[in-house]
C-alpha cells in the first residue's frame, strides 16, 4: 500500500446503499459512498494492533500528518438509512479470513 491518502468504505455498506437506493423512489444521481478519508498508515496501524504478528510497513509514517486533508459528507447515504461500518472494523472482518 503505497503513502498517499485514501477513501475507504466497507464493501457491505456499499451493497447496502445499492439495495437501499434501489427500493427507494426518491433516489436519484450519484451517491458518493466514503467511510472516512485517511492515510494508509492509519489502516496499517489498525492491522497491525489487530495482527501484531504480520509484517507490516512503517515507511513514511512519520512525514505525514494525522488528520486527513478533506472529508466527504455523509449527508445523502444518511438519507438512505446507510450508517458505515468504522474503518477499525475492516481489518478484522477482512485479514481475519487469510
Amino acid at each position: 500500500m503505497a503513502n498517499g491518502i485514501y477513501r475507504l468504505v466497507d464493501v457491505r455498506d456499499v451493497a447496502l446503499a445499492h439495495i437501499k437506493a434501489f427500493e427507494n423512489p426518491s433516489a436519484s444521481r450519484r451517491y458518493c459512498l466514503v467511510e472516512v478519508v485517511a492515510y494508509s498508515y492509519v489502516a496499517l496501524n489498525i492491522v497491525h494492533k489487530l495482527f501484531p504478528s504480520l509484517r507490516i510497513p512503517d515507511k513514511g509514517k512519520q512525514e505525514l500528518p494525522f488528520v486527513a486533508p478533506y472529508q466527504v459528507s455523509w449527508e445523502r447515504a444518511e438519507a438512505l438509512g446507510v450508517s458505515f461500518t468504522p474503518l477499525r472494523n475492516h481489518p478484522q472482518r477482512h485479514c481475519g479470513k487469510f
